[in-house]
């Protein structure tokens, strides 16, 4: 009933709502700069390996920016490239191992978290210079950096490509970056009344209903009753469900049921909207009549 969040540039970012309110400040002109990207490493191929290949024994060494080493021993007999990708995995060096085997061979990729602040080395150190290990290097093939965007002209960092600060109520997934491209987000309008939103729903409820009549009847005889007759959690679901004009929405005010503002409840279980009726709470309480909705 708020309207929806737009991007008119879905490739270069999209937008969706958060909970807990309605973002204001809109429409807003978005360039984004750069995206968020992590620091990778990959090593060197080794020809003819599997994931079950014996790297040998040694350590890789995983340094954080600003931090301190992390070392992952590898010993003989646990020395897989799986099995070393697992120890990494486990040592919460806050990168994720995984290896990749393609028609080239098998190498290990490891990768960090976005942004700048999470950039790392990773090297190895084997003890036989002939082993997988021994001839293995590790090659950085991406760099940690912030996404970079501009939002009505003021430059902005992240350190990741899903931002929910820059405007309240609002998330902004960036996918592409296009610096020089203006990308406007909006709030688009509702398209219906409060009306015509509560008669989709009452047609919703009842399409529901209808099919859970049509599933519990009782038929002429057992052979033509519904394939849910009988069961007692159907027979529950379709109590409270009953219960639902009658439920209390609003703390304060006149209006504080369905049925307060014109939804009744029909004998075979359906609903029915009587729009005089809500256009008469409307005309008199409005923002009551919205907020309870």
């Amino acid at each position: 009933y708020t309207g929806t969040p737009n991007s008119n540039a879905t490739d270069i970012a999209s937008v969706s709502v958060l909970t807990g309110g309605t973002p204001s400040g809109l429409p807003a002109q978005l360039t984004v700069e750069q995206l968020a990207a992590a620091t990778v490493y990959a090593s060197s191929v080794a020809t003819g390996a599997t994931s079950t290949t014996a790297m040998g024994s040694g350590t890789i060494t995983i340094t954080p920016k600003g931090g301190s080493a992390i070392t992952i021993d590898i010993a003989s007999g646990n020395d897989s490239f799986a099995n070393v990708a697992a120890s990494i995995n486990a040592a919460n060096a806050g990168v994720t191992a995984r290896v990749v085997t393609d028609s080239q061979g098998t190498r290990l990729v490891l990768k960090g978290a976005t942004g700048a602040d999470n950039d790392f080395t990773a090297s190895v150190a084997a003890d036989d210079s002939t082993s997988v290990l021994g001839k293995m290097t590790m090659n950085a093939t991406s760099a940690a950096q912030n996404a970079i965007i501009t939002l009505d002209g003021v430059s902005q960092e992240y350190a990741t490509n899903t931002i929910d600060s820059a405007i309240e109520y609002m998330r902004i997934d960036l996918n592409k970056a296009s610096p020089g491209t203006s990308v406007t987000l909006s709030m688009t309008q509702p398209t219906g009344t409060l009306s015509s939103l509560l008669q989709e729903f009452v047609d919703a409820y009842n399409t529901l209903m209808g099919a859970l009549n049509t599933a519990t009847s009782t038929g002429t005889d057992s052979s033509n009753a519904g394939v849910l007759n009988g069961v007692s959690g159907v027979r529950e679901m379709k109590r409270q469900l009953a219960q639902i004009t009658s439920t209390q929405l609003a703390s304060t005010g006149t209006y504080k049921t369905l049925s307060d503002i014109g939804v009744s409840t029909n004998r075979d279980g359906t609903l029915t909207l009587d729009t005089t009726r809500l256009a008469e709470a409307m005309a008199a309480d409005p923002e009551g009549i919205t907020a309870m909705i």
